[in-house]
């Protein structure tokens, strides 16, 4: 396939994101019927739910430029889903498999973030502001989503290490390193 022009090149980036979005759709949806804690579940089924609406909002952006989708993969949320996998394999304890979903669901957030702002960089190079308004609508619920996930990581783990004495220890370092070992 040769990408001939820019608008060419934004329609192949268009098309990824959109085959992303897809991969997406499928890894909430297996993950939202995995975990085991409530709030999780809540987050991921609304994740799915936004996707659904950003799929949608993909399609009114290849509408503005008379074209469909081409049929493409996302290697990087592939890739996401096989580590996903991989972990699944090693049957995790429930709470271990809840986390690392949402880590998962993480990741593909800020690598939707990243697409999705090249993206509007590229419509606005090309003039389309209704496909760039779109997109970046698109981009701020996916820095929300970010945002509530990391926050669930954060409290989660937190309960997770409660009992083990070393909670106070994570709080005061802000969730964002772990204790020193002491002798």
């Amino acid at each position: 396939m040769t990408v001939p022009s820019p608008e060419d090149a934004f329609l192949f980036d268009l098309s990824r994101a959109y085959a992303g979005e897809r991969t997406a759709l499928q890894i909430l949806e297996q993950g939202a019927g995995e975990v085991v804690d409530e709030r999780a579940g809540a987050v991921l089924t609304r994740h799915a739910e936004e996707t659904r609406a950003q799929l949608r909002g993909l399609e009114q952006v290849f509408s503005l430029f008379d074209a469909q989708p081409q049929a493409l993969s996302c290697p990087a949320l592939e890739g996401i889903r096989h580590e996903l996998d991989l972990f699944r394999q090693q049957d995790p304890a429930p709470e271990l498999l809840t986390v690392t979903t949402l880590f998962a669901n993480l990741k593909i957030e800020h690598n939707e973030i990243a697409t999705y702002g090249s993206l509007i960089d590229k419509a606005v190079l090309l003039g389309q502001l209704e496909a760039a308004r779109i997109l970046t609508m698109i981009a701020e619920q996916d820095e929300e989503t970010a945002a509530t996930i990391g926050r669930l990581i954060h409290e989660l783990l937190l309960e997770m290490v409660r009992d083990s004495g070393s909670a106070t220890e994570i709080a005061a370092a802000g969730g964002r390193a772990a204790p020193h070992a002491t002798s």
